[in-house]
């Protein structure tokens, strides 16, 4: 990896018990961050929001710190014959290892930041933030420490829009069932009023048959000669 001849003549290089700090690793207020944006929207990429700025600094210093356990003086305790030998050269072997892990790191977050579409989002993130009401009343919900009781915030406003959609669904069936009783009420009494004319018609001709049987055969049969012989005289 490093030629050895190289590294002897090369100059020397102060020791450095700290990464390269990157450009991240300055503090944003909001005019550079707006100054980044412009740029990045004129360079055809996304513009990073508030959150996607805060993630790459935390990033950062994530990375600054983790970078800080690799000082030259563990380097040098692992690998004490080269430090006996040359301590020059484990220097300068120590500054390029550092600066290859510190680029490398940094370029595999960048990677995943664009196959995941992280900056987008989190832009989303920030747009949802912007939109959000901010003028609630009630306290915010955060996290009791019992299970059950946080398991049962979650629950019950669900449980809520289900009464009441049942609520709906019966006050619904109940209309419909309202709306069959009417309507089997109306042709019920249409059935009595019906049953009542039969029931009558019924009667009347009952008495007409009871008449009919009260007449003698033989004097309705004298009647009947007689009406017919005064209709024809003749015979």
């Amino acid at each position: 990896m490093f030629e050895m001849a190289e590294l002897e003549d090369a100059p020397t290089a102060a020791p450095q018990e700290s990464t390269p700090e990157s450009s991240l690793d300055r503090p944003r207020d909001a005019e550079s961050m707006d100054q980044t944006n412009t740029s990045e929207t004129d360079d055809g990429e996304v513009p990073e929001g508030r959150h996607m700025v805060m993630l790459r600094q935390a990033l950062d210093k994530t990375i600054k710190k983790f970078l800080s356990a690799g000082r030259f003086s563990v380097f040098a305790k692992n690998f004490r014959p080269v430090y006996e030998k040359n301590p020059k050269m484990l220097k300068h072997i120590h500054a390029q290892f550092m600066e290859h892990l510190d680029t490398n790191i940094k370029g595999e977050l960048a990677c995943l930041f664009k196959e995941e579409n992280i900056t987008l989002l989190l832009n989303e993130m920030d747009r949802l933030v912007s939109e959000a009401p901010t003028d609630i009343d009630r306290p915010m919900w955060r996290p009791s420490g019992d299970p059950t009781e946080d398991l049962r915030a979650h629950l019950v406003p669900l449980k809520q829009r289900q009464k009441e959609r049942l609520q709906e669904l019966l006050t619904e069936l109940e209309e419909k069932n309202k709306t069959l009783q009417d309507t089997l009420g109306s042709k019920r009494q249409h059935l009595r009023e019906t049953q009542k004319k039969v029931q009558e018609r019924m009667k009347e001709m009952d008495e007409n048959v009871k008449s009919c049987k009260d007449v003698p055969v033989q004097q309705m049969e004298r009647f009947i000669r007689t009406v017919e012989s005064l209709n024809n005289p003749s015979k």
